[in-house]
């Protein structure tokens, strides 16, 4: 009789849940699982926190970077505002020779420090700048102290060459860009009257 009345209530069950299948899919449906789903789900679970480990470790390395950009930027502007300092302090003598040893000190430098056209100028070009404008000084003070003098000709041609020099290291890529830009528009135009006119299709 035991056996009997359990049989009947586990066939009851699995037909009210076939029945449930059939009118509400798997929304009511028992949770069933195999030993093989487990072990899916768990290399998924596995898989997920590998991801999420990974794109830590990116989210890490990246903060890193940006830490060390900063680092080396204020570092870089530390270094250049010394050495704009170091210029700055450089006290322009009255005597004729060490004026002379001055100007051409600082075409020099000028030369191994010329003015660029980078990620880095806006920090970088202040050096160069402040070279120019200590020249500029010590030869204006030439000038005044020493106006009959034979050289001056030479390092006012000096100074123009100088400034020639920052304004291809600053501008050289604009100007550039700008050149192309208006050869491709010269092309272009070229190409539409020719095509207006007949002389190609």
């Amino acid at each position: 009789m035991g056996i009997w009345n359990s049989f009947k209530g586990q066939v009851g069950r699995d037909t009210g849940k076939v029945v449930s299948n059939l009118i509400w899919k798997d929304k009511h449906a028992s949770v069933y699982r195999r030993a093989e789903d487990r072990k899916q789900e768990a290399l998924k679970l596995k898989k997920k926190q590998l991801e999420a480990e990974l794109e830590q470790k990116q989210l890490d390395r990246e903060c890193e970077a940006e830490k060390d950009e900063r680092i080396y930027i204020e570092k870089l502007k530390n270094r250049i505002e010394n050495k704009v300092r170091e210029i700055d302090d450089i006290e322009i003598p009255e005597d004729r020779k060490q004026q002379i040893l001055l100007m051409n000190r600082l075409i020099l430098l000028f030369k191994s420090n010329p003015f660029k056209d980078d990620g880095e100028s806006d920090i970088t070009n202040a050096y160069p700048e402040a070279i120019l404008t200590k020249y500029e000084h010590t030869l204006m003070m030439f000038e005044t102290l020493y106006s009959d003098d034979e050289k001056i000709e030479y390092y006012r041609r000096q100074l123009g060459a100088l400034k020639k020099q920052k304004m291809r290291g600053k501008y050289l890529r604009l100007v550039l860009g700008i050149v192309v830009f208006v050869l491709i528009l010269l092309f272009f135009a070229t190409m539409a009257y020719l095509q207006n006119n007949g002389y190609i299709d």
